[in-house]
């Protein structure tokens, strides 16, 4: 945990993480499904383990070469310090909203 929050003090220090955090285990969320033109609200837990989304960052950078880079050495970090763990970092562009303030 240490070399994780030096990580994130680096990143936050350099400009490039906007937003980051971990979420709470899938037994204390809600699933809301829309099948059918209805909504469905459905109680956790309700994934399995290895579908679950653990945290996240939101990353302001110029470039997507640049958010890789940041996530290579997120991944690199676990590789290094977390031997055996094994996950995916998802990487995507966010949509802008319109109207949105960050516009």
């Amino acid at each position: 945990m240490e070399a994780m929050g030096s990580f994130l003090e680096e990143a936050f220090a350099a400009g490039v993480i906007a937003e980051t955090g971990g979420l709470a285990p899938t037994a204390e969320g809600v699933l809301i499904r829309v099948r059918d033109g209805e909504a469905r609200v459905i109680d956790g837990p309700f994934t399995e383990a290895k579908e679950v989304v653990g945290g996240y960052v939101i990353y302001e950078v110029p470039s997507r070469d640049v958010a890789l880079e940041w996530s290579r050495r997120f991944v690199d970090l676990h590789l290094r310090h977390w031997p055996g763990f094994e996950f995916e970092c998802e990487l995507r562009e966010m949509e802008p909203v319109p109207n949105s303030p960050r516009l």
